[in-house]
Formats: structure tokens, sequence, C-alpha cells
């Protein structure tokens, strides 16, 4: 509870009474390793807050997995898009281990923007970074294979560490070849400077 509220409360300053009520709306789940939190096609009826382990955001294609982006601890995640509209999911969300979520649901969620105004202004918040983080991601494509490894490498370093080579090129919409490639040329200057 006390991450969830130290979480919401960088965003709006809640009272002590509306981050418990904001909690106490919430419902804990569990996911087991390789789980669907929600799968392409369905509807999407809730919003996660993940408390424990690390979700994948992704897109089927044909046989094969194009992740979007991956999620951790103290994280929101959702499929926005399929949540407001009650339509169905374009991507799916799966748990790359054992996950533990606070899920909101469209319902919870309305009735707390009926009660205080603080409640509409956290959505508000969590709308508008979705929208910056879709725009970075849409300026990243249009840059080179290159370039987007080493925007990455700089934006999220302790992805470098915390996820397979494949599912880095994936994000990078490159494949594993290609990412080895500039991965080695992007090594070779920082050892010829030393």
């Amino acid at each position: 509870m006390k991450n969830f509220i130290n979480h919401i409360r960088q965003f709006v300053n809640f009272t002590d009474d509306e981050a418990a009520a904001f909690y106490n709306v919430m419902t804990e789940v569990h996911f087991k390793k390789g789980a669907h939190l929600l799968e392409q096609g369905s509807i999407c009826g809730q919003v996660y807050f993940i408390t424990k382990g690390t979700v994948i955001y992704f897109m089927k294609q044909d046989d094969s997995e194009i992740i979007n982006e991956v999620f951790f601890e103290n994280c929101w995640v959702t499929e926005y898009g399929s949540f407001l509209a009650k339509s169905p999911a374009t991507k799916s969300i799966r748990a790359m281990d054992e996950v533990t979520v606070l899920a909101l649901s469209y319902n919870n969620m309305q009735q707390l923007y009926s009660k205080a105004q603080c409640y509409e202004r956290f959505g508000r918040l969590m709308a508008e970074n979705l929208f910056v983080t879709h725009e970075r991601a849409m300026i990243h494509m249009r840059k080179s294979a290159e370039e987007r490894y080493l925007m990455f490498a700089k934006e999220r370093p302790e992805l470098l560490q915390r996820i397979p080579q494949y599912m880095i090129a994936s994000m990078l919409n490159i494949t594993p070849e290609a990412l080895s490639r500039i991965r080695r040329r992007a090594i070779k200057p920082v050892r010829q400077a030393q």
C-alpha cells in the first residue's frame, strides 16, 4: 500500500483519506509466469499498477510477437484505447515472471472521478503521460536502427540488463542479428578510447 500511495502522490497531492479511498477500490491480482493480463482481441476492463514482477506489452502479427514495451514494479499498464472505448484490444499484456498487480476497473475509476477533482486530475495526468510516451515512440521509429538503439541505451539503460536481447530487438523493430551488429559497433569506440 505504501509504495502505491507514494507513487500516486508523485502526481497529485492526495490527502491520507483520498489516497486510502483510491487504494481501497483497487483489487490485488496475481498472475503466474506466462499468464495473460489481457489478450489481443478481448475487451480491456482494467488498468493495472504493477507491485511485483515484469510484464510485456506486445502485438501478435502473423506468427511473431512485436514487443512495444516492458513494464516493471511501480508502473501502470493497460490497453488504454480498449479500456476507454470498450473495443477489442490491439495489443496483449503478458507476465514475464510471477506478477502481482493492483487492478482498477473502469466502473471504479468512474466512481473515483465523481467523488473528487483530485482523482480526475490524476486520470488526466496519466492520460497525458501515456500520450507523451506514445509520441516519443513514434519519433523513435522515424530514426535509424542504430539511432534507436543508442537512444534506448541512453534513456532506458536498466532494460539492457533486465530483459533478453531478442526482446530489445523486438522493441526496436530490428532483428536480433542487427542488434548484435549495432551493439558491436557501439562498443568499439568505447574500447578504442580506453
